[in-house]
Formats: C-alpha cells, sequence, structure tokens
C-alpha cells in the first residue's frame, strides 16, 4: 500500500536531491522535512505549519498537492483508533461554534499567503548579499610589495606598490583581455607593459647602494567570470656597488675617443655591469680600470675572463676577431680577425635627457 512516506521519498530520490538541498531551496528546517518523509507529525508546533510545509514541499518536488494531502489524511486514519461511539453506531450532535469557522480561514489564509512573502523576503536578502559581494570584488586592490606573491588574483584598476626610498613604484593594471596590460609608474615616468601568458618581465631599481628587483608572471588568464587573472610577482634586493661621480662623465662632448656607441640606458642612476670575454686564438690582452694599475696578460686560445665592473675601464687586445665579448650577456663584435683593438666603457650622462649611457667608445 502507498504511503505519504514512499510518495515523497521516492519522487525525492527520483530527482537525485538530498535533504541539504531541499532544505536550502524550500527555506523548510531540515528535521521538518525528515519528518514528513517519515509521518512523524508530532514534531510540528501546530497543523497550520505542518499543512504549510507539506504544501511547499509537494510543490517543490512537482506532486499534485491534493494527492499528497489525500495521503496525509489516509496517515491520520490509519494512525487514529476509530472511536467508540462510531464503533457502537451511537449518532452524537455536534455543535458549532463560531471560533470553529474562524480558526481555520485564518490558517488557510496563513498557508496560502505567507510561503509566497517569505520567498519575497528570501530572494531580497540574497540579491542584497549577492549585490554587495559584487561590490566588494570590483572594489579595486592595491597590495604592498614586501614579500613574494604566489598565485594572486588581480582585476582590472587593481595595483602593486614597492616603496624604494622616499619614492614608489606602482604597477596599475590597465586591461584584462587575451593578454595582461599594465603601466610601471617610477619618479613621474611612465612605461606600458604588456604580459603575456606564460611570460614574465623584470625591471630593477637602483637606490643607493640597493639593487631593487621586481618580477611580473602571469600564470593563467581568461576563462573566469569576473574577468580576473592569476599573476606571480617576486621581490628581491641586492646590494650594489654605485658609481661615484668621478668615474662618471657630463656628457660626451668632452670625449676625444674616435666613434662611439650607445650599450646602456638606465635613467635613474648608473650600475654596475659583467663583462665575459672569450679568447678564441692566443692573444695578448690588456685592461685598465679608472685609478687603478695596468693589468696585462697572454691568454691561450678558449681561454675565459670574467669581470664585474664598477668603473670606467680601457681595454686593449691584440686580435679584434678572436676576441668575443658580452655585456651583460649581449655580444658585442670588436672588429677584424689580426686587427689590433682599443676602446673604452664609461658611464655618461645626460644633463638634457637627465639619464646615464654606457658609452662603448673606440681609441683609433
Amino acid at each position: 500500500m502507498r504511503s505519504l512516506r514512499d510518495l515523497l521519498l521516492n519522487k525525492r530520490e527520483e530527482k537525485g536531491f538530498t535533504i541539504n538541498q531541499v532544505a536550502y531551496e524550500t527555506n523548510i528546517s531540515k528535521k521538518y522535512i525528515e519528518a514528513l518523509e517519515e509521518e512523524d507529525f508530532s514534531v510540528f508546533p501546530a497543523e497550520a505549519y505542518l499543512l504549510g510545509f507539506l504544501r511547499n514541499y509537494a510543490e517543490f518536488l512537482g506532486l499534485d498537492y491534493d494527492l499528497v494531502y489525500g495521503e496525509y489524511q489516509n496517515c491520520l486514519l490509519r494512525d487514529e483508533p476509530t472511536p467508540l461511539s462510531e464503533l457502537m453506531g451511537v449518532n452524537k450532535k455536534i455543535e458549532i461554534k463560531p471560533w470553529m469557522i474562524y480558526i481555520p480561514v485564518i490558517i488557510l489564509t496563513l498557508i496560502f499567503a505567507l510561503p509566497p512573502v517569505v520567498r519575497k523576503v528570501n530572494n531580497f536578502i540574497d540579491d542584497r548579499k549577492e549585490a554587495l559581494r559584487i561590490a566588494g570584488e570590483k572594489q579595486s586592490k592595491n597590495y604592498i610589495i614586501t614579500t613574494d606573491y604566489s598565485d594572486q588574483k588581480v582585476r582590472v584598476d587593481d595595483s602593486f606598490t614597492l616603496d624604494i626610498g622616499d619614492e614608489k613604484v606602482t604597477y596599475l593594471i590597465r586591461e584584462i583581455d587575451s593578454n595582461l596590460i599594465l603601466t610601471e609608474s617610477y619618479k613621474g615616468d611612465e612605461r606600458v607593459i604588456t604580459l603575456k601568458l606564460g611570460s614574465e618581465v623584470e625591471s630593477d631599481f637602483v637606490y643607493k647602494n640597493e639593487k631593487y628587483i621586481v618580477s611580473l608572471f602571469l600564470k593563467d588568464i581568461g576563462g573566469f567570470s569576473d574577468n580576473s587573472a592569476i599573476m606571480k610577482v617576486k621581490y628581491d634586493i641586492k646590494e650594489v656597488a654605485v658609481f661615484s661621480s668621478s668615474d662618471l662623465s657630463l656628457d660626451s662632448e668632452d670625449s676625444t675617443l674616435k666613434d662611439s656607441k650607445v650599450i646602456l640606458v638606465k635613467k635613474y642612476t648608473p650600475e654596475p655591469y659583467s663583462l665575459s670575454i672569450k679568447f678564441e686564438g692566443d692573444i695578448l690582452f690588456r685592461y685598465q680600470a679608472k685609478g687603478e694599475e695596468l693589468k696585462e696578460f697572454f691568454y691561450q686560445k678558449n681561454s675565459v675572463l670574467s669581470m664585474d665592473v664598477t668603473k670606467s675601464i680601457q681595454i686593449w687586445t691584440s686580435n679584434a676577431g678572436l676576441t668575443k665579448l658580452k655585456i651583460n650577456g649581449e655580444t658585442l663584435v670588436l672588429g677584424r680577425t689580426g686587427e689590433v683593438h682599443v676602446f673604452s666603457l664609461r658611464w655618461l650622462y645626460i644633463k638634457d635627457k637627465d639619464e646615464y649611457r654606457l658609452e662603448y667608445a673606440t681609441a683609433y
């Protein structure tokens, strides 16, 4: 024989709902849903509540409420013993009082009117919570770079800030599409950086005797409903030697060297650089840093000389074509095979540009 329990439980399981899901969607307490399915009506404070919850639950499951209500009545008939007067065929006259009419009317009104009102109030609360959540997500955030950021979720108008002395470096995210576009601002200067998926950009800033290094890596972009991206930001400080004013020339007009070209440009301050020299033949090689003694060596084929340069330096080689020079990893062609070559490397301060240039210049 079919029962109310079978009707509700089978329909819920057929639809694949858990009791927790039903409670969340209908705003009916979990204990009342379990009581309806177990036909335990004693937990309800009044029948009005029971009937209201039964209607909402039936509508949620897509059941005909009249059918469900009929099964509920059958439960009551099964549970309640038949009065002795009915078994003996004794008829008892029932007196109908006014309150017996008013109370059912009030109860039925509450049953039909209260659930829609409750749903509207709950919907309003949910909408308000969602609006506040979205507003919080849209508010731009500023991250202070004092440590590394791993898998940081960012959105348009978010920014990263690094303090360097009395100045600040600011990275402001301008656009997130197939690439991430941001601007780097420092001392009134601004440059645009475009990060592609999986790409990394590194910037460094020298202040006094420290180099501040910031690395930006785009880990993930696209596919997020809030148009966000995932970045990694690495941060490091290294101690560096700083050029003194005696190591710098004010401009290039005082140079007596024959030919020159710019190797590096630094906007804010010059900095040390590395030289790597490979000798592809037997070569006599001389070099002299400013204020230091001349050094001369005879290098055999395949010898390698590496040095970190913190001053202006002049170099002489007996065979330019077989002397392979790299400055910070970039190869510099010195001349032809067998050609004696003399050149200098020095930082120049260009006043009208307000920048420092590492100049390579030949003596003859």
